[in-house]
């Protein structure tokens, strides 16, 4: 991806943000969770890109699993270094 088509993605979840969690802050993921929880081993390390809300994160690290998540913003910041 180049780097304006990264700003521009980048840009558009700065901006939509607190619509996209308030909207998905109730959805059920938890079957899907459970399927890729059942790929990690106990104690395993999840990575969330762009965590959002946190709503996964937390799910994950209730699980027993240690998360390291980052949001857009500190994404962009690594995308241009």
């Amino acid at each position: 991806m180049t780097t304006s088509a990264t700003d521009n993605t980048l840009a558009y979840y700065a901006k939509n943000a607190e619509a996209f969690a308030a909207s998905t802050s109730d959805v059920d993921l938890s079957s899907l969770r459970q399927r890729f929880a059942a790929l990690i081993p106990p104690g395993g390390r999840v990575l969330d890109l762009g965590c959002g809300s946190g709503r996964d994160s937390r799910a994950f690290l209730d699980m027993g699993f240690r998360v390291t998540a980052t949001r857009s913003d500190e994404l962009r910041s690594c995308s241009r270094q």
